[in-house]
């Protein structure tokens, strides 16, 4: 079935962030790792889901012949946008002096220092994302017009978001069993993910434009 094979890709794709990981990795070294990183992965998958969900009853208004065109620009838009974008981000790639770390490493600091409900608030909007919210509208709305039946949707609902939050329930569910025994392993991750995440963001923006423009160009073309 196609739509399960674009479904799992869309999941890569939207998976694919840095700056998610980081989030997750901040989670959980706040001391109460356990706890916050429970509550960040819940908030994720929440906003994530609902995400889904509102995009999936958008596209189902969309179910007559032109459908399966409409889905293919709007993939071709935001691959074109991603593309564009991305060459920008590779040549701001340099590497980072210790005395100046990036934003996202400042907002992750901070992240550090937070209880479960406040990782929570952080975790919401994240999950939903505007990369991540692009990616998920194509997704939902691949499925919505495809007309299928209520449990072959919820299967591929379900299948799309453990993909896509794959980099934030992963380590939270190793973390639970692990425990602080993964705390050296969690900071090294993060300190890696930092000083390389400029070239990860430009890298993840030139493969999903990439794949994006060539599954809209396949859609048009069939």
């Amino acid at each position: 079935m196609q739509e399960v094979d674009r479904t799992v890709l869309y999941g890569l794709l939207a998976a694919a962030s840095p700056v998610t990981l980081l989030a997750a990795l901040a989670s959980l070294g706040t001391g109460r790792g356990r706890s916050t990183g429970v509550a960040f992965m819940g908030a994720f998958l929440l906003g994530q889901s609902a995400a889904y969900v509102a995009a999936f009853f958008i596209g189902s208004a969309f179910t007559e012949d032109g459908h399966n065109t409409a889905v293919a620009v709007v993939e071709l838009v935001f691959g074109v946008a991603l593309l564009l974008l991305a060459p920008r981000g590779g040549r701001l790639s340099q590497p980072r002096r210790e005395e100046r770390p990036g934003r996202s490493d400042a907002l992750f600091r901070r992240l550090e220092h937070v209880g479960p409900a406040l990782a929570f608030g952080v975790g919401l909007p994240l999950g939903i994302g505007a990369k991540r919210l692009a990616i998920t509208i194509v997704a939902a709305g691949t499925v919505a017009v495809a007309g299928f039946g209520r449990a072959a949707n919820v299967s591929l609902a379900v299948t799309y978001v453990a993909v896509a939050t794959v980099l934030v329930w992963a380590p939270v569910v190793v973390y639970l069993f692990v425990g602080p025994h993964a705390d050296v392993a969690v900071a090294r991750t993060r300190t890696w993910i930092v000083s390389h995440e400029q070239r990860l963001t430009y890298l993840s923006a030139l493969v999903l434009g990439a794949l994006l423009v060539l599954d809209g160009l396949v859609r048009l073309a069939v």
